[in-house]
């Protein structure tokens, strides 16, 4: 069964339709180094890939060609529509029924056929604009940032848009001509705020938080809590649950909001900065470009920058002094984030602090500066996900979650306060940029095949239309235990061990377990290399050959 998967990844990685995502040699900065440039989307075993110049979407199937690769078949499924713009995102619905296409100006809309029609090799499916007028007047304000499904649309029909001009916007794909709620995330004086005096309340000290020296660059749904319901603009002392979200801004502060669907008319409160603590004198960073929610207990946003930080937040409701809730009845809790651990992704396969200083061209300045860390969520493992950026691809497992969960959860007097302070694994799956001279090849489609059946797959395509495809665990490893271990009954404790930070056994599993995978680097044009780096790439080749042949 192994070598019949190695050879299914071989098959897929050498399927001529991601050929079509390689970007010419001499495209424009803007299409090569697109932010969020994702365009691959996966659903229930099979991986569509938008193709620019048939205006289609590529269908593999990939039971098929699990089962039957000399059989397996590419499928075009046509747009009736085609969108005007170059297409920059996939974004599947929950259902699978529609696919966003996130362009430079505007959002199209694809009508998915069902499974017993996509078994034909031509399809022809229905695509329409989203909000159209407003797309075409808007200019670089209309520039969409993120959009993400509702989660709590019953139909799955709302996509919530978030624009450059700093307005949240939810669509209804059944009415696409305008918006159905517009939501401004920046300071404007209204009305609502000189009619009530609940903007000033306890549950919001700004109804509008956000200003426009700092711009909004993306946003997450977080988990449903319990917010008061309103009759016209008075707030009732019954509760209801709404879906909560998360929203970056770029200096790295956070704010939330509580949107509903269906009640267009009640007083939006957007949170002011939620409280970071420990507190940092840079906010931890001005460059903040991506944000994820993690399904966790407690919620824990992942919030990353362009340089390659990024740090695992707790969101916590904030206590008063007497360790109650600062939060008055009926109304929303306040909230904090505590920053429980930061992390540096190595963007660079060579230090770049040996680098010379070199006239460095407009094209590789743009790059630069429109760096761009962003975090994708697993559907499989709750506690992973992975980072692509113009270095490639990193995979983040977050070990310590599970004692995490358990610390919050359970009263255990035998508990180890060590096992909190387990660092998360970090491993650099895929390198596009080995060395700081190497030209950068961003990554221009990633997703990951949620089948057990076929295997959890990692599936990569750089700008050049090569694929990766990387087998991944469906289940984070636990280490086996030591034979010195024992297995009889619970054993005492002593006190003095539960003050230890770090347990001995788990402090020699920890040594002993390997982290590291092996970097698949793919690298074009000239690069020179200083004879320093020539012999730093050979050490790190060195250690890691050590490495797996210690482990073998």
């Amino acid at each position: 069964m192994e070598g019949d998967y190695d050879e299914f990844l071989e098959n897929l990685c050498c399927l001529e339709v991601f050929g079509q995502l390689k970007t010419t040699e001499g495209p424009t900065a803007e299409r090569i180094i697109s932010q969020r440039l994702n365009l691959l989307v996966e659903h229930e075993g099979s991986v569509f890939v938008w193709s620019e110049e048939r205006a289609a979407l590529m269908r593999v199937s990939l039971k098929e060609l699990r089962v039957d690769p000399d059989n397996s078949r590419v499928r075009t499924l046509r747009c009736t529509h085609a969108p005007s713009s170059p297409v920059e995102r996939l974004i599947m619905s929950k259902t699978g029924k529609h696919v966003a296409l996130i362009c430079q100006e505007g959002i199209w809309i694809v009508e998915m056929p069902p499974p017993t029609k996509q078994l034909h090799d031509r399809i022809n499916c229905r695509s329409f604009p989203l909000g159209e007028r407003y797309f075409a007047s808007a200019g670089g304000g209309g520039r969409v940032l993120q959009a993400r499904w509702h989660p709590s649309s019953e139909a799955d029909i709302h996509l919530v848009v978030l624009t450059a001009d700093s307005c949240l916007r939810i669509f209804n794909i059944l009415d696409p001509e305008a918006a159905e709620q517009t939501m401004p995330l920046i300071q404007q004086p209204t009305a609502l705020q000189s009619t009530s005096e609940l903007a000033l309340s306890k549950l919001s000290k700004a109804t509008y938080a956000l200003d426009d020296s700092d711009n909004v660059v993306d946003f997450d749904f977080g988990p449903k809590r319990a917010v008061p319901k309103y009759f016209g603009f008075h707030m009732a002392s019954e509760s209801c649950l709404v879906l909560q979200v998360f929203i970056l801004k770029e200096n790295g502060d956070v704010h939330f909001l509580y949107p509903r669907l269906h009640e267009k008319r009640y007083p939006l409160f957007l949170s002011d900065a939620l409280p970071m603590h420990p507190p940092a004198e840079d906010n931890y960073g001005v460059d903040a470009c991506s944000v994820l929610c993690l399904s966790t207990t407690p919620t824990l946003l992942v919030v990353a920058t362009a340089a390659g930080n990024v740090y695992h937040c707790v969101v916590l409701d904030q206590e008063g002094v007497d360790g109650e809730s600062e939060t008055e009845p009926g109304s929303v809790p306040s909230q904090m984030l505590y920053v429980y651990e930061g992390i540096d992704l190595e963007l660079s396969g060579a230090d770049e602090g040996e680098q010379d200083e070199e006239p460095v061209g407009l094209r590789e300045q743009l790059e630069e500066d429109a760096s761009c860390v962003v975090v994708h969520a697993d559907p499989v493992v709750s506690n992973r996900y992975h980072c692509s950026h113009r270095a490639g691809v990193h995979m983040v497992t977050l070990s310590w979650l599970e004692n995490f969960n358990q610390f919050f959860n359970e009263s255990d007097e035998h508990f180890m306060a060590g096992s909190l302070h387990l660092p998360c694994k970090v491993e650099h799956m895929v390198a596009t940029q080995p060395l700081p001279d190497s030209q950068s090849l961003p990554v221009v489609g990633l997703c990951i095949s949620t089948d057990r059946l076929l295997g959890i797959t990692l599936i990569c395509v750089t700008s050049l239309g090569e694929c990766l495809a990387i087998r991944l665990l469906a289940d984070v490893a636990k280490t086996q235990p030591l034979t010195s271990e024992s297995t009889d009954g619970d054993s005492l404790v002593s006190p003095l061990r539960r003050l230890r930070t770090e347990d001995f056994l788990s402090k020699i599993r920890r040594m002993l377990e390997r982290t590291k995978l092996p970097v698949l680097s793919f690298c074009y044009g000239h690069c020179t290399m200083q004879y320093k780096r020539k012999y730093h790439i050979i050490s790190l080749l060195s250690v890691f050959c050590q490495s797996c042949l210690l482990s073998t």
